[in-house]
Parts: C-alpha cells; sequence; structure tokens
C-alpha cells in the first residue's frame, strides 16, 4: 500500500505512512513504544547522572544537605522518568535540568567516543516524547490506532 501511495505520486501521503509505521506499526505489537520509551528513559539517565547535569530547583537550595537519592545514578534515572512522564509528579521533581553541555564518553574498544548534551534540551525532548510515546501507547492498547483496509 506504501509503494502504491508512491508510485501514484502521493509522496507526502507516503511520508506520513512511513512514519505511522515506525511510530505506532499500523496499531500491532505496542511492545515496541516499550522498548522505544525504555531507551529514552535510560539515555536520560545516562544523561542526567552526569557530574554538573542537575541542579536544585532555587525553591529547594536550603534542602541541600536533605538529598532523598545521593547516588547518581539513581537521581539520573528519577529525574528521566520525571521528565518522560507527561503529568507532573513528586519523583525527583526538586532537581532541574543544567543548562551547561555534559559530556558522555561512550567505549568503543581501542576508539571511544565523546557526546555532549544539553540536560536542559534533553529534559525538554524527553518530556515532548514521552507524551507522544504514552498517546501512541494508549491509541495502540485501545484500538485507537488500529487501520481498517479500505
Amino acid at each position: 500500500e506504501r509503494n502504491a501511495k508512491f508510485r501514484s505520486g502521493s509522496i507526502l501521503m507516503g511520508v506520513l505512512d512511513c512514519l505511522y509505521s515506525i511510530g505506532a506499526n499500523y496499531g500491532i505489537r505496542p511492545l515496541r513504544l516499550v522498548g522505544y520509551a525504555f531507551a529514552l528513559i535510560l539515555l536520560g539517565a545516562a544523561v542526567f547522572s552526569q557530574p554538573g547535569a542537575l541542579e536544585l530547583k532555587p525553591s529547594q537550595q536550603g534542602f541541600a544537605g536533605k538529598e532523598v537519592l545521593p547516588n547518581a545514578v539513581e537521581r539520573g534515572l528519577a529525574v528521566s522518568v520525571h521528565y518522560f512522564l507527561p503529568m507532573d509528579t513528586p519523583l525527583a521533581s526538586e532537581w532541574a535540568p543544567a543548562a551547561n553541555p555534559v559530556s558522555i564518553l561512550i567505549p568503543a574498544g581501542a576508539l571511544s567516543c565523546t557526546l555532549f548534551f544539553r540536560p536542559d534540551w534533553y529534559g525538554t525532548a524527553l518530556r515532548v516524547l514521552g507524551t507522544v510515546l504514552m498517546g501512541l501507547g494508549f491509541g495502540s492498547v485501545t484500538g485507537l490506532l488500529r487501520r481498517i483496509a479500505p
């Protein structure tokens, strides 16, 4: 069907069909969305656990000695989940992503690669993508995204 759309000259409909296939898999097997969610949350945990990636919110500055999650990895995972969910949760709500870029070293044998992320931008992207994935997951589980043949 997608090839027919491309051949008929409806490139926009073909591209939209490709995006629908990648994102929602035509409403079939919503477990793919769970994989996307886990990947985004784990990358967020890696970004937010880096030194200097998180700052206490100004309203929480007086509570700096009373950290609930002292471990950087736990804190990074909690902040990642907090920003992934489309609604506001109390989980790690006292932390905010910093505006300064952080680096993540990825070892690859003899070579290594360093990726730079801005935690505030990744937090925003995580919130938007989390909202989209939650909506797609809800739609695919309830059958709202089921494709009906013409």
